[in-house]
């Protein structure tokens, strides 16, 4: 027995040996696939900077250490972007931009950090093409035409449509069905406003959370509809007619002011050239040919990202989707151990999550301005609950008109499926300690004992969250009171009710950063996304090191996926991308 053991051991610790070198093949092959750049090609001196914006953007780079080379070098984000235009703006050579929004997926808010961005460009006196070869709603507000009309001209192919939509809430309401099947959904909530379990336990959605979700909708169309009107200098009340009205074919558009002119995009980027007298540079080619150069001992303001649903656990850098305690901790600890840093950019993508997660990472990004550096809150598109709960650490906390904001409440509970198991014949027996079930058992609902337990916890919870808020903002509990109780609230109305200080996005909040570090005007920033990937091989090296063999299945599997549709994605782009390459992109970025 003894010498079988010794032998499943010996026969694993091969195996591991072997995977890792099968590894390290794997990934230094797909390295050898991506063209290096062997030197930097020339760029015209009047350069029309052409963008095409597909699909949804990421906030920041992702921590995940096979994204360079699963995404070509990383797939483009908000800072990016707002980055590279902003960099077009400081480049005298930079005369024109084009932007094709044909497939633009955008959030309200970051839309409007684009429509900023676009708008300085503008300002320092460059033209600026919008185009699309139909401008309809991929949600329900075509935000493609939204930001659009930031660009002095606006156009679209003759057979597109014009739809500008507008700002809806579509909550499926479940309670019928569960009750008909045998499923009760047994939830409390902190308090009348927070909806977030309504699906689950309403038939009809109850009169406070439509009224506060009719004013949210509200409030961020107005801000639309006002942006659109003074930008096409139109009234906001005919902006609302034309949302209501429906599309629109091009040639009423035109008449209506909403476009300029109608044209397909070979016709446009070549106008577009006309123009401005220069010629048309992909966003890629600008940025990878010829980066711009920064001074190695320039101070870096750290871009910490929360994205996605606040969980608990580990540094899980392959699920992008998530929040994880250890995520955070891991970046907001590299950033004020890194002596470079001189101040941080918390920005804030989530609906919330795990009030213990929360509280967590709040502790994070206080021991973060503990060391000295500031920390400045960058809201996204959605702040809410546990997203707003750690923004509570923030120096100066900034937010677009139309970031959802606030919902300071909590709900907690559990579906039963007991009475659903009896109506199909399954029993179930119950063996263990104490009086019952569990209390969060999906068998049984709660018993009063048990509910008056959690309605305990909710109020401690609750309780918790508003003094936080209240001693934080500066709020009396009366005011506070008025815009909690699981409220949600645009950016707009949230500055105007003192839950955030200020409207704005990473320009503000870098100039803000910037002031807070005592860093002098002219002097250059680099802004570092942080955690900082890790090198693949380093990385899987460190799971098992870790003893994490989960993390280290997982990551094994992402290399499979990464060699099974990566590389012959890349043997096909690789002759186009020719001296640009990727990893070249990706160094870019890097040195950026």
């Amino acid at each position: 027995m003894f010498r079988w053991i010794v032998t499943l051991f010996a026969t694993l610790g091969v195996l591991f040996v072997l995977v890792i070198v099968a590894l390290s093949v794997m990934v230094a092959s797909l390295s050898e696939l991506v063209p290096h750049q062997e030197e930097a090609g020339d760029l015209p001196d009047r350069i029309v900077l052409e963008v095409n914006l597909v699909g949804p953007l990421a906030e920041t780079a992702s921590g995940d250490p096979f994204a360079a080379i699963l995404d070509g070098g990383g797939a483009a984000t908000v800072l990016d972007l707002v980055n590279a235009i902003a960099r077009a703006e400081r480049d005298e050579r930079v005369v024109g931009l084009f932007m094709d929004l044909s497939e633009a997926d955008l959030d309200i808010a970051e839309a409007q950090e684009l429509w900023s961005a676009i708008s300085r460009f503008r300002a320092s006196g460059r033209k600026t093409t919008a185009f699309a070869d139909t401008f309809e709603p991929v949600g329900a507000l075509s935000t493609g035409y939204y930001l659009a009309t930031a660009f002095e001209t606006v156009l679209v192919q003759p057979s597109g449509l014009v739809e500008l939509g507008g700002v809806h809430m579509s909550i499926p309401l479940a309670r019928r069905i569960l009750d008909e099947y045998g499923i009760q959904p047994d939830f409390d909530a902190r308090h009348e406003y927070k909806g977030v379990a309504a699906t689950l336990t309403e038939s009809t959605l109850p009169e406070p959370i439509r009224q506060n979700y009719t004013d949210l909708v509200e409030s961020l169309f107005d801000r639309v509809a006002r942006d659109i009107a003074g930008a096409r200098s139109l009234g906001a009340a005919s902006i609302k007619a034309f949302a209501d009205a429906g599309p629109m074919i091009a040639a009423e558009a035109r008449v209506n002011g909403l476009v300029d002119d109608l044209t397909y995009r070979d016709s446009a980027l070549a106008a577009a050239e006309d123009q401005a007298q220069g010629e048309a540079i992909t966003i890629g080619d600008y940025l990878y040919t010829e980066p711009e150069a920064y001074e190695t001992d320039s101070p870096i303001v750290a871009v910490v990202s929360v994205s996605g649903q606040i969980v608990r656990g580990g540094a899980d850098f392959l699920d992008p989707d998530s929040a994880s305690t250890g995520l955070l901790r891991a970046a907001l600890t590299e950033a004020r151990e890194d002596p470079d840093v001189a101040a941080v950019i918390l920005r804030i993508d989530s609906p919330g999550g795990s009030y213990v997660a929360s509280d967590s990472i709040l502790r994070e990004v206080d021991l973060t301005r503990d060391s000295g550096r500031p920390v400045i809150v960058s809201m996204a598109d959605v702040a809410a609950s546990g997203g707003y709960f750690v923004a509570l650490g923030g120096d100066h906390v900034l937010a677009h008109p139309g970031t959802v904001t606030g919902s300071i409440g909590v709900v907690s509970g559990k579906v039963v499926i007991g009475d659903a198991l009896d109506r199909l014949g399954i029993g179930r027996a119950h063996v263990g300690t104490g009086d019952g079930p569990p209390m969060f058992s999906p068998w049984e609902p709660f018993t009063a004992q048990q509910s008056a337990r959690l309605s305990r916890i909710l109020d401690a919870i609750y309780a918790d969250f508003t003094d936080k808020v209240g001693d934080r903002r500066r709020l009396s509990r009366e005011a506070l009171d008025q815009i909690a109780r699981g409220r949600v609230w645009s950016g707009e109305d949230a500055r105007r009710l003192g839950l955030v200080d200020s409207l704005g996005g990473y320009t503000e909040a870098t100039a803000l950063a910037r002031d807070a570090a005592g860093i002098d005007a002219g002097q250059t920033v680099r802004l570092v996304v942080y955690p900082r990937p890790e090198d693949p091989v380093d990385f899987l090296w460190r799971l098992l090191e870790e003893g994490d063999l989960n993390d280290f299945v997982r990551a094994s599997g992402e290399i499979y996926r990464m060699i099974t549709y990566t590389k012959g994605w890349m043997e096909l782009v690789a002759p186009r991308l020719g001296e640009r390459g990727i990893r070249a992109e990706a160094d870019a970025l890097e040195a950026r």
